[in-house]
Order: structure tokens, then C-alpha cells, then sequence
């Protein structure tokens, strides 16, 4: 059966989508994941922005404790604690972990609401802090949420190291401002050495006709390195397209939605057409092997759902016969909460389902109270297994659009500091300081 380049192809359509976030270094602990659980890919969340009500916008938790499952009982872990700015994005954000000791994480801004930097400070008293890490992004002028250049520095030795997650996307783009190259580059030896590039022509209307994605891989024999063809789409048809095209993976959902092509990879060559609603961002895109005798399709069926959740169903059949379904549904409340992230997958060897559920408990005004995300099993037998997670108790609720700052007056008992451990000697309305022990702005 000669089925395997159809499902591989359905499951490409897949990888364009959000999916759960996790830690975000070395040192944050498991229940880190409970603030990162529904938020967007950088691909996704460079296209849209979550969906959120009213209420979540204006009123944000300024305490969450997290708990974790030992296996009879929940057990406490880390209390975070954190300060906003008037859009509500957090910009400090304060833990003390279950053993005692505190991480204190400042973060800044662009005009975008997209974070630029992140520093990261460690103490065992609460008071006197030391370096940890850092990181410092830029973002596309044009695609204002996607990430031109990451570099992140660890403090290691008595000096900042750069080891952690260093990359750049370099743009460029032609006279009408099309992109027509995309070049990923990594941080290698203190060089950052492009992996994988993407490259688009135009045609005489200005729309892209062709697509050509390579990758770099390494040859065992010679000991080198090679460029190595990925995915090329060619015969393109779009249904619409804004010449913004930084990944060949994102075609089917935002400015650029492809409406027909030939895909051509190391499966064989494809030919893939697109159906979109007229009143959605839903689509179904059908797959067929094109230089096979036999009958090979697949179709990916998408459907969006309220808060931003969706529902994609994969099936792939040969010679009439369903060979593979897959659904993958993930929801998410008025407050960006993953309620539901899982797959159920039936094939020739059997079914099984694999599901995140985050249980929101509310107060009487609809705030999140609780959350508690567990993980759920099943095999052909139908039994079902559960995994405790983690949970979450969220209170201290701020008005972020109030907006109200005080100013912390240094006393000879207790002393002012900037985070970065220097005094205050005159005090500056709306900058961030410590004082005994405690954040005050």
C-alpha cells in the first residue's frame, strides 16, 4: 500500500497550527506550563491574535499559585506574583518556588505589544538579586509579530553567555515589497549559519508562481554539508495573497490562501486544491498523488471555532478505502485558557485518543478562579487513563485599565532599589523599584 506519502502530506497542512506552549528556560519549573498552555506558535500568532472577552482584557489575575500532582494530592509549588502595563501585558513578573527562592523576570515592549526583551534575575532572600538570563528580540517591520532575530544569553562563569535559543529570519523583499527569500539562520562557533531558506517568484501580476524550500542536512559519507531540496509548489493559484509569504507551511489560512498547486517533495508530487467558506476562515483542502495508477487522497478539513479554538480532521483513503482518520480539536475559553487540546486517530492497527482538558472554575463576576489541566488516554480496549497535571488558583485581580501608579519615597529604615540592585536617590514616577523586599512603582 502506497499510502504513506498522502498522510504525510496531512499531516504537513497540520504543523501550521497552534499548539501547546511550554517552558520557556532551564530553570522554570513544570509549573511554568500553566501560563504558556494556549498560547499561540510563532507562526500562528504571527497571522492573528487570540480572541479574548471584554472582561479578560480589562481585569488581569496579579497572583497565581501553582500545584502539582503527587500522585494522591495536590502539593504546592510556585507562587507568582506580577505587575502590568496599560494594554496588559506583564511587565514584571515575580516567583517564589516551593524551596524559597524567587525569580524575578522584567520584560519591554514594542508598539506592537510584542516583547523585545526579557531578563531574568535569581535570589534566595527575595531582596538581593543576581543575573540569570536574558533575551532580546526584533520583529519584521512589515509583519510586525514575526521574529526577525532572537538572541539569549545565559550568565555562566561571571559572564553572559549566548547558548540559548539564537536564530535570525533575514527578509528580503523585491521593489513592490514582495517577499521573495527567507533565510533561517542559526548561532554556530559564534556565527549564525543559514539552515533553511525559502525562495519565491513572482509572475507578471505580482503574485507568487512558484515556491522552493531547501534545507541543510549533512552527509555521513564526506563528512559535509549539502543543500538538500524540501518542499516546491509550483502551478499556483491563489484564492488570495498579499505577497507576505515568510513560510511555505502557511498557506491555507490568513492574507495568503492557496487555492490549488503541485507539491513536490521526496513523497512524489501532489496536487492539492483548496475550498474556503465564504463567511470563515474554514477551508477543505483535498490531496491526490499525482504520478501514481493507483487512487491516493487525503483531505484536510479545518474549522474554526469560538476564541480562536479550531477543529481539523485528517482522513486519507486508498483505492476507496479509509486508510488513516485523524481529528485534533483544541478550544479555549474568554480568558485564553486551554480548555481542550487532543487527537483521536483510527487506522489499520486500531484507535486511540490522547487529550489535555483544563477544567476553568469561575467567581460570581465570571473571573478564573481554578485551573486544573490533567491528560486522558484510551486504547481499542476503551479504558481510559488520567494524569494530573498541574493547577493553577489565580486571584489579586488588577484593573489594568485604571492604570494607577504610585511613587516609592526612600526612607534612612528602608532603602529603595532599582532591579537592577542600584539605589534610588531621586525618585522617578512610574519606574519600578524594591523596597523591603517588596515591588513598588
Amino acid at each position: 500500500m502506497k499510502s504513506s506519502a498522502v498522510v504525510v502530506m496531512g499531516m504537513a497542512l497540520v504543523m501550521a497550527f497552534p499548539v501547546l506552549g511550554g517552558v520557556r528556560d532551564g530553570r522554570a519549573g513544570a509549573s511554568e506550563k500553566i501560563r504558556y498552555i494556549g498560547q499561540m506558535s510563532d507562526k500562528r500568532e504571527a497571522m492573528k491574535v487570540m480572541k479574548a472577552s471584554e472582561m479578560a482584557g480589562k481585569l488581569k489575575w496579579g497572583m497565581t499559585k501553582t500545584y502539582g500532582w503527587n500522585g494522591r494530592r495536590w502539593v504546592a509549588d510556585d507562587t507568582y506574583t506580577y505587575t502590568y502595563d496599560k494594554d496588559g501585558n506583564v511587565t514584571v513578573e515575580d516567583c517564589k518556588d516551593a524551596e524559597g527562592d524567587y525569580t524575578k523576570t522584567v520584560y519591554e515592549y514594542n508598539d506592537h505589544g510584542m516583547v523585545t526583551k526579557k531578563e531574568t534575575r535569581v535570589s534566595s532572600d527575595g531582596v538581593n538579586y543576581s543575573d540569570y538570563s536574558r533575551t532580546e528580540t526584533e520583529y519584521d517591520p512589515v509583519l510586525t509579530r514575526v521574529i526577525t532575530k532572537n538572541s539569549g544569553w545565559m550568565w555562566l562563569d561571571g559572564d553572559w553567555r549566548q547558548v540559548t535559543n539564537n536564530y535570525e529570519r533575514r527578509i528580503t523583499r523585491d521593489d513592490d515589497g514582495n517577499i521573495t527569500s527567507v533565510v533561517i539562520a542559526v548561532l554556530f562557533n559564534g556565527f549564525y549559519d543559514p539552515t533553511q531558506r525559502l525562495d519565491i517568484i513572482y509572475g507578471e501580476d505580482g503574485k507568487a508562481v512558484e515556491m522552493s524550500e531547501q534545507l541543510l542536512a549533512f552527509d555521513y559519507s564526506t563528512y559535509e554539508y549539502y543543500w538538500e531540496q524540501g518542499t516546491k509548489i509550483t502551478d499556483i493559484v491563489w484564492d488570495r495573497t498579499d505577497g507576505q509569504i515568510y513560510d511555505i507551511e502557511d498557506l491555507f489560512i490568513g492574507n495568503n490562501r492557496l487555492k490549488s498547486g503541485l507539491y513536490e517533495d521526496s513523497n512524489g508530487l501532489m496536487e492539492v486544491t483548496v475550498e474556503y467558506a465564504d463567511d470563515s476562515e474554514a477551508y477543505t483542502a483535498t490531496m491526490s498523488v499525482a504520478d501514481s495508477e493507483d487512487v491516493e487522497i487525503a483531505t484536510t478539513q479545518y474549522t474554526p471555532l469560538e476564541n480562536d479554538g479550531y477543529i481539523l480532521e485528517m482522513n486519507s483513503w486508498y483505492m476507496d478505502s479509509l486508510v488513516e482518520s485523524i481529528r485534533n480539536e483544541v478550544r479555549f475559553d474568554d480568558w485564553g485558557l486551554t480548555t481542550l487540546d487532543g487527537n483521536t486517530v483510527e487506522n489499520a492497527e486500531g484507535s486511540y485518543s490522547d487529550m489535555t482538558v483544563g477544567e476553568v472554575e469561575y467567581d460570581t463576576e465570571g473571573k478564573p478562579v481554578t485551573y486544573t489541566v490533567s491528560q486522558h488516554y484510551s486504547e481499542d480496549s476503551g479504558e481510559e487513563e488520567t494524569d494530573y497535571l498541574i493547577r493553577a488558583e489565580y486571584s489579586d485581580y488588577v484593573d489594568v485599565s485604571a492604570a494607577v501608579s504610585s511613587v516609592c519615597i526612600p526612607e534612612e529604615s528602608a532603602k529603595c532599589y532599582y532591579l537592577n540592585g542600584l539605589p534610588v536617590v531621586a525618585p522617578e514616577k512610574g519606574r519600578i523599584v524594591v523596597k523591603d523586599g517588596k515591588k513598588r512603582i
